[in-house]
């Protein structure tokens, strides 16, 4: 059996295209890798909570504000999410 894994793409990090870093397998540097590619970065946020207001849907409920949702036996009363009369800590 023939593994074809391949190795991770060239780095696209400022520094490793700064550095111009060399990809062995890929035999190219970089810059060359990745000179015809838009490089956009996502930076990490801080987790939003969200103060949720259920609406129910098809097989479940779904939060109006951030779309969060969940499926099963779930009732939804004033926004707010019960299970077998219990109000669910969400």
């Amino acid at each position: 059996m023939v593994d074809t894994t391949l190795p991770p793409m060239p780095p696209s990090d400022d520094g490793s295209l700064a550095r111009n870093h060399y990809d062995g397998f890929y035999k190219r540097s970089s810059r060359e890798f990745w000179k015809d590619n838009k490089i956009i970065t996502i930076k990490d946020e801080p987790y939003k909570k969200c103060d949720h207001e259920f609406k129910v849907v098809f097989n479940g409920a779904r939060c109006v504000k951030c779309h969060f949702g969940l499926t099963g036996p779930i009732e939804v009363k004033d926004g707010k999410l019960y299970h077998e009369g219990k109000k669910m800590p969400v």
